[in-house]
């Protein structure tokens, strides 16, 4: 296969992930925008055109990445299955430590800004624009942290790890904060905090894509995205539940209870990622692709590839190189 090029990947994701983050800068401000100026409904009904937007420009816009040489290989649907790549997670020490810590900290960070609108509205009488405000502020500074901050760190030489390391500091302490705040102002400083939020998610997918190298790329992103999905569902489950038992008092640091619980999650992270080698292991040799052999010729060998097995469908025969972690 041709060596991967890091820098590039890891350039890629945090781009990609800066994006999203400037969506979501965008999405509270004029979603609360929308509902203060037209109704609620009207923000849902505009909300949905632009998804369908998306999709069609998704249909029709995007080209295909993926060359004609390797959509060739025989389907599998345990490829094709996206909690499959769990399996490839597990069995790698480097990608257990890593899908643990981003397993844990997107749990704590979707479930923390789940309830920050109920937090600052109740207690501090904000308007619909200001908690879109406050939510465009805290996801604002994950997306400056991404394009500015994160490339400003790998240009000083700061290894993988630190670079999670001071990811993890930082949001674990802005998360801990929002529940010890007592007015409407400190929750735009202490949103602050969360500048290096984001950074662990762009870090996370480089980390784990070059770990199983670039055959499982498409595999390793499925497994990231179901663990955002679990995470998605777990955490309104969990954290809104904890704030509303807050509401009945009873509970240390009453509403602000929730917030801890959730900086706690991420400060377990953190120590998780204290045990994390500096910079990523090399990449497993899975880096060469399923090679097409027409006829019933032999099977070529590359040196260094490692176990070659062997199909065959009709006259054509596949070589795929067994994974070596």
């Amino acid at each position: 296969g041709v060596p991967e090029n890091v820098g590039r990947l890891r350039a890629a994701f945090a781009l990609m992930e800066g994006v999203i983050w400037v969506g979501y800068v965008a999405g509270p401000t004029l979603g609360h925008l929308c509902a203060a100026s037209l109704s609620y409904s009207a923000t849902f009904f505009l909300a949905s055109i632009a998804l369908f937007s998306a999709a069609l420009l998704a249909l029709f816009g995007l080209p295909e990445t993926l060359p004609p040489q390797n959509r060739s290989k025989p389907f599998e649907w345990k490829r094709a299955y996206p909690f499959y790549g769990f399996i490839y997670l597990l069995e790698h020490t480097y990608a257990r430590k890593l899908a643990a810590i981003v397993f844990l900290v997107l749990t704590g960070a979707i479930g923390s800004t789940a309830i920050v609108p109920l937090y600052v509205k109740k207690h501090f009488a904000m308007s619909t624009v200001e908690v879109g405000l406050v939510q465009s502020v805290i996801f604002g500074m994950g997306a400056i942290g991404l394009l500015v901050v994160l490339p400003a760190l790998r240009r000083c030489g700061a290894s993988v790890k630190r670079v999670i390391m001071i990811s993890l500091l930082g949001t674990s302490i802005g998360t801990g904060c929002f529940g010890f705040i007592n007015a409407g102002w400190q929750a735009f400083v202490v949103s602050c905090g969360f500048l290096m939020s984001g950074v662990l998610f762009s870090v996370g997918r480089a980390a784990l894509t070059r770990t199983f190298g670039k055959r499982h790329r498409g595999t390793t992103l499925a497994a990231y995205g179901s663990m955002e999905v679990l995470a998605a569902a777990l955490s309104p489950l969990i954290f809104p539940t904890i704030y509303a038992r807050s509401q009945r008092g009873g509970v240390p640091l009453g509403s602000g209870m929730a917030f801890v619980v959730a900086a706690s999650i991420c400060a377990v992270a953190l120590l998780v990622a204290s045990l994390l080698p500096d910079d990523p292991p090399p990449p497993c040799s899975t880096d060469s692709s399923y090679e097409r052999v027409e006829g019933l010729g032999p099977i070529p060998v590359t040196p260094g590839t490692g176990v070659i097995e062997v199909s065959r469908e009709g006259e054509t025969r596949w070589a795929e190189t067994k994974d070596h972690c």
